[in-house]
């Protein structure tokens, strides 16, 4: 990750995506909330206990012309409903790796993510859950890290993004 206003990420566990299918549940949520039946769409995921419920939610970083940009593609979040998956938040323009914060709000941790490419410098920013969604509220100077910020957590989806690589999202 880049060097941005001497933000310490020395202390971040870099985790790769998952590499096999996610169970048909989960599937059946990304093609839900990802309407691009004329594109292929590839994604990256990992799951990971956001709220301390010991269920794990399931963070995509999903990649296609549709959803990506000069900026990064876009990143969703699922909770486990039963036997189903809703969708929590859908943030645009991210880059991986998303690092999810040891820090919290309203009992979930907090995301970390980094915005870089298009026209602006590269930044680090604080997406906060509102006890409904993650609130995408970059680009205020509440949500920024502060320079010279220590961040701990766990970087996930950590690896290299190819367009080329992923799992395929499939129709059905």
């Amino acid at each position: 990750m880049p060097s941005v206003r001497e933000i310490n990420l020395e202390n971040i566990e870099y985790i790769s995506s998952a590499t096999e299918p996610p169970d048909p549940a989960i599937q059946a949520a990304i093609r839900q909330a990802i309407d691009a039946r004329a594109e292929t769409i590839r994604y990256y995921y990992n799951s990971v206990d956001l709220n301390s419920d010991r269920r794990s939610e399931v963070i995509i970083y999903a990649v296609g012309s549709s959803i990506c940009g000069s900026g990064g593609c876009t990143l969703y979040v699922f909770e486990p409903r039963g036997a189903t998956y809703s969708l929590i938040a859908k943030i645009p323009t991210t880059t991986n790796p998303i690092i999810i914060s040891d820090e919290k709000t309203n009992g979930w941790n907090d995301l970390i993510i980094l915005t870089e490419g298009g026209s602006l410098p590269p930044n680090y920013w604080r997406i906060r859950f509102d006890g409904n969604t993650y609130v995408d509220n970059r680009y205020t100077a509440e949500s920024e890290i502060p320079d010279r910020t220590t961040i701990t957590g766990k970087a996930v989806i950590a690896n290299t993004i190819d367009p080329k690589t992923g799992i395929v999202l499939e129709d059905n």
